[in-house]
């Protein structure tokens, strides 16, 4: 899922009743909602550069997206408990 797309559909969701009118109170909840889920999905992609690097390396895309996976799928207090080995995610064990 990437981050613009969600933006683009929250613009779209917040534009759809007619122009002459004030827009949809619902419509503008789930604008803002999607914005919120665009934000994070966006930091989640941030962090996932900032520890791995860019997904642009063929070596590294595998990783940047286990760590964007991570990040994105797991509660916060789990997400640092995650750990890659070979083709599964396990959990250290406390």
């Amino acid at each position: 899922m990437q981050w613009r797309d969600l933006i683009a559909a929250s613009r779209l969701l917040a534009s759809m009743s007619d122009p002459n009118s004030i827009p949809l109170p619902d419509a503008l909840r789930r604008a803002v909602s999607t914005e919120y889920y665009a934000v994070f999905h966006a930091l989640a992609n941030s962090n996932a550069d900032c520890l791995i690097g860019p997904p642009t390396d063929p070596l590294l895309e595998h990783a940047w997206h286990r760590v964007d996976a991570a990040l994105t799928t797991t509660k916060p207090e789990e997400t640092s408990n995650r750990i890659a080995i070979g083709s599964h995610l396990q959990y250290r064990s406390s």
